[in-house]
């Protein structure tokens, strides 16, 4: 009984927030992703961080496990349907911005790359080389709900202003004569 009340609870919240219950399903599978990339970065970047002893802490590890701390958390906390995805759609942009210096900072190192070194230096560079498109594929996952988020925004924000929307407008011919 408790369990359906809860289920029930989440689907009303999941469709008054994203408008139908598919919606957020897919939704939250985008976040869990995010979540589980999020995590995985800070596996990946995390070992260096870990095998650097006295050599000093790599600054560009270090950058991606705290980009990798803050996405897992972004994506766990807004993973729920008790926040509105409009609310968070500047944060979502950030993250998507965060991810993009990442990409760029490692894509520049370990991408195109012909030589990737010898000895251990090879596997931490394939390793890194491996990273590279993990965290290209966490920034389009950024990007997506960064839109969907944006999206969301703006549709409220002209409910909330009383602006027509684009089924009110009429269609084209109309348009063409304001």
């Amino acid at each position: 009984m408790v369990c359906f009340c809860f289920e029930r609870q989440l689907r009303e919240k999941a469709e008054i927030n994203h408008g139908n219950w598919s919606v957020y399903n897919i939704y939250a599978i985008l976040r869990f992703l995010e979540f589980v990339a999020g995590l995985v970065v800070i596996g990946i970047y995390g070992q260096d961080i870990h095998m650097g002893g006295n050599n000093g802490m790599p600054e560009g590890e270090l950058y991606a496990v705290i980009v990798g701390v803050l996405s897992s958390i972004t994506a766990l906390v807004l993973l729920f349907p008790h926040i509105r995805p409009s609310l968070a759609f500047w944060w979502d942009c950030i993250v998507f911005l965060l991810y993009v210096v990442l990409f760029g900072i490692f894509g520049k190192t370990y991408l195109g790359r012909t030589d990737p070194g010898l000895g251990n230096t090879m596997a931490k560079d394939t390793r890194l080389h491996h990273a590279v498109y993990l965290d290209a594929a966490a920034m389009i996952l950024w990007f997506c709900n960064a839109c969907y988020s944006t999206i969301k925004f703006w549709r409220g924000y002209k409910a909330r202003k009383g602006m027509p929307g684009p089924s009110e407008m009429g269609g084209m011919g109309e348009m063409g004569q304001i």
